[in-house]
């Protein structure tokens, strides 16, 4: 279904990873495969990661972004659609 103006979608996720390496939190299109990619990695997806804050797109755009985040930490996710 195609949203309609001013439509909006949020989410939340609870960090609950431990121990060494990252995560990052976003937003792909149906097509990209979660198994090869994570958000902001392939074309058509953004994401936040952990270690530097960095928010990606599709990973040709890095800008710096927030503070890194790491466990306990919850993480919200949003999009609006005009």
């Amino acid at each position: 279904m195609r949203p309609t103006s001013k439509e909006a979608a949020y989410f939340e996720v609870n960090n609950h990873a431990s121990g060494e390496g990252w995560i990052s939190v976003g937003l792909a299109a149906e097509e990209v495969s979660a198994e090869k990619n994570y958000p902001g990695k392939a074309k058509r997806a953004y994401g936040y990661l952990s270690y530097h804050g960095d928010k990606r797109c599709n990973m040709e755009s890095v800008t710096k972004y927030g503070p890194n985040f790491s466990k306990g930490d919850i993480i919200g996710c949003g999009i609006t659609h005009e």
